[in-house]
């Protein structure tokens, strides 16, 4: 993992634990421990080698990664060679003691975890849960069919989990993702390019990003994990809340919190 303010070695912790913690909730009495152990592979690897940089800004700069992995998923394409470049490697192959079949398998669905980790693939991934949620009649606990999906989406939700932090975790890291796309937006500016949405650190306000991603992406997908959990996501969701109304009291009283340095008031 590289050092750049987000996407380090700290959030795919972060979403090791995420996960870890999804499926004590009840996953793991839905997949079999061969899938188990492919989730906290794929939650370890899922970020690697990540440069802080969008797949938009990377196909936009013809980027070599873009190039080699023709617009498709770059980062998420770049993620997997990376971590699969490192498991063929004799001093760090966890994988050798697996028979071909089930060496197949973990990667297969580490490929699949990973790919569904692209925020482009979100709405329709969403759709597909929910739609085999209503295929299956989830109460919270039930028999979920379709195991794959249930995978790829699990480790999406732990993508966007730390929300569901309590306040004062969550708004460390929406502090430092935006840090991370206000650095991207500043290469754009030096380089006279088009700064991406949600990059230009003067006009962004972060409270209402916050609101909008929190209304629009995580709570719809944290409601529909709902589903398959009952529950035992209840003070998940309650932090989600607080969170909603922490920046929500930002917004209507004008005030921000910015992306710089420690993550100050204004």
């Amino acid at each position: 993992y590289h050092n750049v303010p987000y996407h380090n070695n700290l959030h795919a912790a972060d979403v090791l634990q995420s996960l870890h913690i999804f499926f004590q909730c009840g996953i793991k009495n839905m997949v079999p421990d061969l899938l188990q152990f492919a989730g906290y592979l794929a939650a370890t690897v899922h970020d690697l080698g990540h440069r802080g940089l969008t797949n938009d800004f990377l196909i936009s700069a013809r980027d070599p990664a873009a190039i080699m992995y023709n617009d498709r998923s770059v980062n998420e394409n770049v993620h997997l060679a990376s971590a699969f470049r490192l498991l063929v490697q004799d001093e760090l192959n966890i994988l050798g003691g697996l028979t071909k079949e089930q060496f197949l398998l973990v990667r297969s669905q580490c490929i699949d975890m990973i790919f569904a980790t692209d925020m482009a693939v979100h709405s329709a991934l969403l759709n597909e849960f929910d739609a085999e949620c209503d295929n299956n009649q989830m109460g919270g606990g039930s028999v979920f069919s379709n195991q794959t999906l249930l995978m790829k989406f699990v480790l999406h939700a732990a993508d966007l989990s730390n929300l569901l932090c309590p306040l004062h975790v969550s708004q460390r890291w929406s502090i430092l993702v935006l840090e991370e796309f206000f650095t991207q937006g500043d290469q754009q500016r030096i380089c006279g390019q088009e700064i991406s949405p949600l990059c230009d650190r003067h006009t962004v306000n972060i409270s209402k990003c916050q609101v909008g991603f929190i209304d629009f992406i995580v709570r719809p997908t944290m409601m529909s994990l709902y589903q398959v959990l009952g529950d035992s996501m209840n003070d998940a969701l309650a932090n989600l809340e607080k969170s909603r109304l922490f920046w929500l009291s930002k917004q209507s009283m004008h005030e921000d919190v910015h992306a710089e340095g420690e993550g100050h008031r204004s």
